[in-house]
């Protein structure tokens, strides 16, 4: 991380347990931070009197960096680029006052506009490598293969593009990384499910619902299996445990709640259920549809 700054390239948008490997004697970058830390302080006292910008510069940068640090007390992230945000001010400063130190004008600019043009093409990069799913994780597995987390959104990124296979290998390594880590097993479950069988999705659910019995993405996964079965009140039951414990439930769950609340003959409660599919996904003419579709069916005078 010390050196995120000034070589920006191999950066993840995550760094969770596992991503960031312990270091041992032996290990030349983690010397070369200590290195680094030690010299920001002894330059910051020796520019003291000489260039007072610089000092100041070196002595914000490392004093806004100790809060973010985990080397006080230990914080909730291992480790996140905009942690350096506010140092960057003072880096910023030496940079600057650097610049300035440069008496010929046409190298001066000729630096400044370098480092501009390398920082806009940098920039760029990453938003392309952000763009969506697919491409954050991706480049997330191919920076921190031991993060459980890149897996799980690889995985998952995965399946949604109908790659199973490769889905299934990304979350079975993220397993041998975290064997108990229910948001795995519940994607894991999702990637062998067919349209016919939850045959091989179900060992999976049944221990990731043991290690957590709240899991709202294992409740869904199980909800979907059991309406495939036919079960469709254990479906339904399941529905509605993960609708109340997700915070923002997205607009494909309150549908297939509606699903499994229609096929087990609540009507009116389908329709509420189908109305905040629709509230969510305005665009989509297909809840319309089916909530217009079920109300004409309830208002016939032959409907029980």
């Amino acid at each position: 991380m010390s050196l995120s700054p000034f070589y920006p390239l191999h950066l993840a948008g995550d760094y969770d347990y596992n991503a960031i490997p312990i270091a041992n004697f032996v290990d030349w970058d983690a010397w070369l931070g200590l290195v680094l830390i030690a010299a920001t302080v002894v330059t910051a006292y020796f520019y003291r009197h000489r260039n007072w910008a610089v000092s100041l510069g070196l002595s914000f940068a490392l004093i806004a960096f100790i809060p973010a640090s985990n080397w006080i007390m230990p914080i909730s992230i291992l480790m996140a680029e905009r942690f350096l945000y506010l140092p960057m001010i003072g880096l910023a400063l030496v940079g600057a006052t650097a610049l300035s130190q440069l008496e010929d004008r046409r190298l001066r600019r000729l630096v400044g506009i370098g480092a501009l043009s390398t920082a806009i093409v940098l920039c760029n990069s990453h938003d392309y490598i952000r763009r969506d799913d697919f491409t954050f994780f991706k480049n997330m597995v191919r920076v921190v293969p031991n993060s459980a987390k890149a897996r799980l959104g690889w995985g998952f990124a995965l399946t949604k593009a109908g790659r199973n296979d490769e889905a299934e290998r990304e979350l079975e390594a993220g397993l041998r990384i975290i064997p108990d880590y229910p948001e795995l097993l519940a994607v894991l479950a999702l990637a062998r499910t067919t349209s016919t069988s939850c045959a091989r999705a179900w060992p999976l659910l049944n221990r990731a619902i043991q290690i957590d019995p709240k899991h709202a993405d294992t409740q869904r996964r199980m909800a979907d299996c059991y309406l495939k079965e036919g079960r469709v009140s254990e479906a339904e039951s399941m529905y509605r445990q993960a609708a109340q414990s997700i915070p923002n439930p997205d607009a494909m769950l309150y549908f297939m709640w509606g699903v499994s609340l229609e096929n087990s003959g609540q009507s009116t409660d389908a329709i509420a259920a189908y109305e905040r599919a629709a509230l969510i996904e305005p665009e989509n003419r297909f809840f319309q549809q089916k909530i217009e579709a079920l109300r004409k069916t309830i208002s016939r005078p032959d409907y029980r």
